[in-house]
């Protein structure tokens, strides 16, 4: 009897190591596998073997997006030891941004990108996805802050182009390749930002005298909002 319960046991430890050594990775994703704490290889799609307890896959962040209850994006981070090769889509929150004639809008990014070296976004950069949102939302704003507001709204191709080199060329080293970037101006007219500080009351007034900029203005605000309508406010 002592004898059976012994093999049972033996039986079932075998069972248990052979269970955690085997592992599946889905088409399109990859895993990063350290052995005693070292990088030892990348496991591909399909049936992979590692040796359980010295072997463990390392864990990535990963971010993921969900709408709340007032329409808010909500951006939840988690820990997971699968790699996704597919091209990935990130919407980032409205941010403000302030041209170089020193007007204030508000406007949201949405970034394509896929990691094409898993080895470099692991070991390169300590949390990806943190790290891609606040670069698209530095670079946006420096990109915006060296052009008018009539360059603002006449070229957006062109600032998309800018942003798509600039965060493709700053994330190479992280093994992630940019596809795309494309802008969504707010549709919250902007020539009425809470004149908070002198800079902002000048340009606010500015809104409200200046002829030349109201064309420009005019369709972004009626697209934004077609039952209003479109002018400063007086």
């Amino acid at each position: 009897m002592p004898t059976l319960i012994l093999f049972a046991t033996l039986s079932l430890l075998v069972a248990v190591l052979l269970a955690k050594g085997i592992r599946i990775v889905k088409q399109s994703e990859a895993m990063i596998v350290e052995r005693l704490g070292k990088y030892h290889r990348t496991l591909e799609s399909g049936i992979n073997v590692i040796i359980p307890v010295i072997d463990r896959p390392r864990q990535i962040n990963w971010r993921y997006t969900e709408t709340g209850f007032n329409g808010e994006i909500i951006s939840i981070f988690k820990l997971q030891d699968r790699i996704d090769l597919r091209e990935n889509v990130y919407d980032f929150p409205k941010q403000n941004v302030i041209t170089r004639d020193n007007v204030v809008t508000e406007i949201n990014a949405l970034i394509y990108f896929q990691i094409v070296d898993p080895l470099k976004s692991v070991y390169e950069i300590g949390n990806l996805p943190n790290a891609i949102e606040k670069l698209t939302q530095t670079t946006l704003r420096n990109v915006v802050g060296e052009m008018d507001l009539d360059e603002c709204l006449s070229s957006r191709d062109t600032i998309n182009a800018k942003l798509r080199a600039i965060l493709d060329d700053a994330t190479n080293k992280w093994g992630v390749k940019v596809n795309r970037v494309e802008l969504q101006p707010s549709c919250a007219p902007f020539w009425t930002t809470p004149p908070t500080s002198g800079v902002l009351r000048s340009t606010a007034w500015s809104f409200k005298t200046s002829t030349r900029r109201w064309p420009f203005a005019m369709p972004w605000k009626s697209r934004c909002a077609p039952n209003e309508t479109a002018g400063p406010p007086s």
